[in-house]
Formats: structure tokens, sequence, C-alpha cells
């Protein structure tokens, strides 16, 4: 099994539609955790066959919670 191992910096990545370990590391949690999480919220893309996770969708919804929070 070939295992790529990413060493992007998490809060370098610029790009709006991310992949599962791109979006992993910008969240700071597991696969699992973070695919259960970006279902809830509404972050999932489909773009053919590839399936991505929206970066603003993301965003906007950390932020709604941090204002919760306040």
């Amino acid at each position: 099994m070939n295992i790529r191992k990413e060493t992007t910096n998490p809060s370098s990545i610029s790009k709006r539609l991310l992949s599962i370990t791109e979006a992993t590391m910008y969240l700071g949690v597991g696969r699992n955790t973070a695919l259960k999480y970006l279902e809830q919220i509404g972050a999932k893309r489909n773009i053919g066959r590839r399936v991505l996770y929206d970066k603003h969708i993301i965003d906007e919804y950390l932020n709604s919670k941090l204002k919760e929070e306040t």
C-alpha cells in the first residue's frame, strides 16, 4: 500500500475546495470525524467522480459557532 504523506501546512491552504486529507489537516481532526462533520454542515461537493469539501462553508460554520459562544 502506498500512502502519501501530506506535508502542507494547514494554515497555508488557499484553495476553495479541499480533498478529505486537506480538510482533516485544516480542521485538525481524524478522517472519520471530518467526514461526519463535513457531511452534517453541507460542505461536501461532488465534482465529477471526485468528492471535495468547500472551505468557505467550513469557515462560515466555524465563525457562526464562535459568535454563538461569545
